[in-house]
């Protein structure tokens, strides 16, 4: 990479514990040399065996005894550094990109709620690409904010991709779904916007509730009030439950 050119930071995750191995590999399931970015697998006492009751699932999860992660990312002096979700990939154009190297960008314009923006890729069979489609958590604001927030979307996305977005959408607030940890879950977002005729319902905080404290397996009252704490958590870090 050139001085020049835009970069992202990474953060290490660490070494590989002790009992325990990994690898990065490429497609036909090669090893690849340190900095060259792949499929991560895993092996160990720590690693699962598989689905439940589900021989089919688990032939595509497991390969010679490798876990398949579904993550890519890349070694550096034996320390781990995850590029993202395989299935998060987005193509567009013939560039592979990762839905976080947009929307850590917009996420920083002016007035834009933390964790309020999702960028999909909705696939287009014809052309071999995919449909750039931004969903912004600004349904609230008003038709100025709204202009501009649009022009500065379009100019960041310029700025990466090298055209604008397809399909920019201002959705409700905590409508974008994520993980209890607050990872936001593009696919399922994307599959509800295409559902609700290209609308994101803002979620009830008793189903956001509901959906952690079912999440965690503890459907007790105290996984309730579990579920409560840690949504309260997401909402102060700025990102909305499941």
């Amino acid at each position: 990479m050139f001085d020049d050119e835009p970069a992202i930071e990474i953060v290490g995750c660490g070494h590989v514990l002790t009992g325990s191995e990994m690898r990065i590999v490429d497609s036909a399931d090669r090893e690849l040399a340190e900095r060259r970015v792949g499929r991560i697998e895993f092996r160990g006492t720590s690693a699962a065996c598989g689905y439940y009751r589900n021989p089919a699932q688990t032939a595509r999860l497991m390969r010679g005894g490798w876990l398949d992660t579904g993550d890519l990312g890349y070694l550096c002096d034996g320390e781990l550094f995850i590029i993202g979700r395989v299935k998060d990939m987005i193509i567009r154009g013939g560039r592979h990109f990762f839905p976080s190297e947009l929307e850590d960008t917009i996420g920083r314009l002016p007035g834009m709620r933390p964790g309020g923006v999702a960028v999909c890729g909705r696939p287009e069979p014809s052309s071999g690409t995919e449909r750039l489609v931004i969903l912004v958590e600004a349904d609230d604001v008003d038709a100025g904010a709204r202009s501009r927030l649009l022009t500065e979307i379009n100019a960041a996305t310029v700025a990466l991709l090298g055209a604008p977005a397809e399909d920019i959408r201002f959705v409700a607030p905590h409508s974008i779904l994520k993980t209890a940890s607050g990872k936001i879950r593009h696919a399922a977002t994307l599959d509800l916007l295409l559902s609700n005729d290209g609308r994101l319902p803002a979620r009830a905080t008793w189903r956001q509730i509901l959906d952690i404290t079912v999440a965690s397996g503890n459907h007790s009252r105290s996984g309730a009030r579990d579920g409560l704490r840690r949504l309260r958590m997401a909402r102060i870090a700025g990102a909305s439950s499941p």
